[in-house]
């Protein structure tokens, strides 16, 4: 459903379709994997040919033996306003947020955990880490070390020269693509389309900045579309917590019970947050959850419990 768009009177979610396409030489096999789910889950959907990609979603311009996808039902979250919203709905609910306020340590406890920031100290009967690309630092010093991976990801948005193309009003669809790449609309900037890579390369959480490397998405500008310029106008930075399995962990830590982790959503946890926020909401409440949880615990991972913190 669309709950919160109705709570907040806010429109969070534009449905301009999904486009999926796949290269029929190589991606075969996921092309009927997806057909697959689609109509396990009775999602409807249309598969187009390439002639009927290029006629359809200008500016791509496909050569060869592609076929693609279409979900009408899908589309594209804007992704600020969802915070937005959510953070709205919780301030209402009784909620404060403290920004720009540094976690400096967590003290563990059978009663009550304390959390010690640059500016105060808070105390509670359980605790919710979901601290991002910087969770393996809050948690080594409470015995745990997690087998995760910090990837620096650019969000890219290039120039299309052709008036009206990419845009929602010509029923442009978000997508994804041969690459690994993904992309939506011209909307967050106008005349420009959203073309990213689905990951990017392995950073420290301390030195993050890194070159862009924008080889895959390049190769899909240049060889799979026309009239858009060959270089991103706009490049934005974003960080990826992946874990090795690239799946979620959701779970109690393993020493201390009332304080629960989620992480290692691998570039896919937003769009799920509704969700994984009850799940984690549940288990530092101990309530029971409908959802099975055993693929997303801890213990599918060796040697991470240390009995010796690390700073």
């Amino acid at each position: 459903g669309r709950d919160l768009e109705r709570q907040t009177n806010e429109t969070l979610f534009i449905q301009n379709g999904m486009l999926e396409v796949y290269d029929n030489t190589t991606d075969s096999e996921k092309l009927n994997l997806s057909k697959k789910v689609l109509n396990d889950l009775n999602v409807p959907y249309k598969v187009l040919n390439t002639e009927e990609i290029n006629r359809k979603y200008k500016p791509f311009h496909f050569e060869g033996d592609y076929s693609a996808i279409f979900e009408s039902l899908g589309g594209t979250l804007m992704a600020n306003k969802c915070l937005q919203a959510f953070q709205t709905l919780y301030k209402e609910a009784g909620g404060v947020l403290h920004d720009n306020e540094q976690v400096k340590q967590i003290i563990p406890g059978n009663d009550l955990v304390t959390v010690v920031t640059n500016k105060s100290q808070f105390k509670a009967k359980s605790l919710v880490i979901t601290a991002g690309s910087f969770v393996a630092k809050l948690l080594k010093p409470l015995h745990l070390d997690l087998p995760l991976t910090i990837q620096r990801n650019h969000l890219c948005f290039w120039r299309v020269h052709n008036d009206g193309e990419g845009t929602l009003e010509a029923g442009f669809p978000s997508f994804k693509t041969p690459y690994l790449t993904y992309g939506t609309a011209s909307i967050e900037y106008p005349g420009l389309l959203k073309i990213c890579s689905h990951g990017g390369p392995t950073v420290d959480i301390d030195y993050p900045d890194q070159p862009p490397n924008m080889d895959d998405v390049t190769k899909l500008v240049t060889n799979h579309m026309k009239n858009v310029d060959h270089k991103p106008a706009i490049v934005e930075n974003c960080l990826y917590t992946v874990s090795p399995d690239r799946d979620f962990i959701l779970d109690r830590h393993p020493m201390y019970p009332n304080i629960v982790i989620g992480t290692g959503f691998s570039g896919t946890g937003f769009k799920m947050s509704p969700i994984t926020g009850q799940i984690l909401a549940s288990l530092a409440l101990n309530k029971n959850t409908k959802y099975d949880l055993s693929r997303f615990k801890i213990s599918r991972f060796e040697n991470v419990l240390k009995m010796k913190a690390s700073l």
